[in-house]
Formats: C-alpha cells, structure tokens, sequence
C-alpha cells in the first residue's frame, strides 16, 4: 500500500518534477539531489524503504516554484 507521501511524490513526479526523499531536511540517499528522479519504480523502492520520508524536489532551470513552509515560528 502506498503512502500519503509516496502518492505526492509520484504526483510531482508525473508533473515532470523530479523527487528524492528526505529525513526533515536532510537528503535520505548518498548524492542527495543529484538522485532526484522522475522514476516510478525508483520512488516506490524509496517510500516503501521509508514511508514517512518528506519529499525533497530537484529545483532548477526547468522546475516548480518552491515554497518551504515550516509554520509559525519556524523562521
């Protein structure tokens, strides 16, 4: 069964963002965000090693705005 986050990231990963997971902010995989894929197989072997993971997006040239929102107090 897949997780919350596993579903999120394989959504932005149909969007053409490509994903990594992250332990809070910190890359879960040894290169980090040079990882980051758009891989559906890749991301389910992730989240089904580390179903709570967040999800770490791959900014670049061609990518999503990103918002990191760590809420109140969290500045």
């Amino acid at each position: 069964m897949a997780s919350d986050m596993m579903t999120a990231a394989l959504g932005y990963a149909a969007r053409g963002w490509s994903v990594f997971p992250l332990d809070g902010k910190e890359p879960i995989t040894s290169s980090g965000v040079n990882d980051a894929t758009t891989d559906e197989g890749q991301i389910r072997g992730w989240w089904m090693e580390h179903p709570r993971a967040n999800i770490g997006l791959a900014c670049g040239e061609a990518s999503a705005v990103v918002v990191d929102d760590d809420g109140p107090g969290e500045w």
